[in-house]
């Protein structure tokens, strides 16, 4: 009876022990959270003094450039208008390829200007493909082929996006290219379908055509960084009064650093103390220095063993691809393309 109660010591400190580490674990991760909570609070509200000082120097700056001469302030006006202007492509259409015959000379013309409009701001070919129908392919197989083969895209990277309606078989798909892929989004790609169809399922082409165009020269304007970094907004800064108060740096780091080695000796004390606690209630418990020890005498027998499978493991070697993705040195990487999978409206 005595060796029994002894095993069943010895075999409970190993969960003792496990118990103890998880405790004091817990102890030192809580600590970790209060310590970076604290120093995010204590970092944001001196990034908002730094905040006040940069605003007092851009205010100085903007004071020194109104007193500064007139034709300094004329040719910095100047530079400016010129850098916000998109660069031109000098690309070359058509934008529009209406083999269906669906648009009026009117509506071809003011789409196509459009589109060249784009191409020569932003360097993105807009395209719109109208046909009958993609026979046996995929639309996007159809679209990206009809890309390659016409030598669709505007730049050395052949930039682009091209939507296609197929009016008889009733299939969509949009496909970009080059930096089509970078401007539009896959989320902004489907945002574009969504709205385009709407038209298309009530058999209002024409209007799916300008949704698709005006789509594009929305996204196109708000992507392009000078378009979206020019603007005539002045900056100012807030009033300065005598009775405001100003927060030094310094003394929020001192603030800071008083703070946490008051919570990291706080929390060293309650885990020394819990690990004392602990310890004293465990005088009896001893380790076993091998496994015998956990197995009482004479009370276990092996008369038998077998190895049993109970699976199988299946070595998979891939068959190896041709790394050559291009078609006939035309310049188009397949791999390249993005764009939707398409469906039907």
């Amino acid at each position: 009876m005595m060796h029994t109660e002894s095993l069943k010591s010895r075999a409970f400190a190993p969960s003792v022990r496990t118990l103890l580490f998880t405790i004091l674990t817990a102890a030192l991760i809580g600590v970790a959270g209060l310590v970076l909570s604290m120093t995010c609070a204590f970092g944001s509200f001196s990034s908002v003094a730094y905040a006040d000082e940069a605003t007092d120097l851009v205010a100085g700056a903007l004071a020194d450039a109104t007193g500064s001469a007139g034709s300094d302030a004329e040719a910095s006006n100047v530079e400016a208008s010129d850098a916000a202007q998109p660069v031109s492509a000098s690309a070359s259409g058509p934008f529009v390829m209406d083999n269906y015959g669906l648009l009026s000379s009117g509506e071809y013309q003011d789409l196509e200007s459009r589109c060249q409009s784009m191409a020569d701001s932003y360097g993105v070919g807009v395209y719109l493909l109208l046909v009958s129908d993609i026979g046996s392919q995929t639309a996007r197989d159809f679209a990206i082929d009809y890309y390659i083969a016409n030598n669709l895209g505007v730049g050395a990277d052949r930039s682009g996006i091209l939507f296609l309606i197929a009016v008889d078989s009733r299939d969509y798909v949009t496909v970009t290219y080059g930096q089509g892929v970078t401007c539009f989004s896959e989320y902004q790609i489907g945002e574009m379908e969504d709205a385009i169809v709407s038209y298309l399922s009530d058999n209002q082409f024409v209007a799916g055509c300008q949704e698709y165009v005006g789509q594009c020269e929305a996204v196109l304007a708000s992507y392009n960084p000078q378009t979206a970094s020019s603007g005539s907004g002045s900056v100012s800064s807030p009033a300065s009064s005598s009775g405001s108060t100003q927060v030094s740096s310094s003394h929020v780091d001192e603030d800071t650093t008083q703070t946490i080695l008051i919570c990291l000796g706080i929390a060293l004390v309650i885990a020394v103390g819990v690990c004392f606690a602990l310890r004293a209630q465990l005088k009896s418990v001893a380790v076993a220095r091998n496994a015998t020890a956990y197995e009482l005498r004479d009370q276990f027998r092996v008369t038998a063993s077998n190895d049993v499978f109970t699976g199988r493991y299946v070595t998979k070697t891939p068959k190896p691809k041709n790394d050559d993705d291009s078609i006939g040195g035309s310049g188009f990487d397949v791999g390249g393309f993005g764009g939707s999978s398409g469906g039907k409206f």
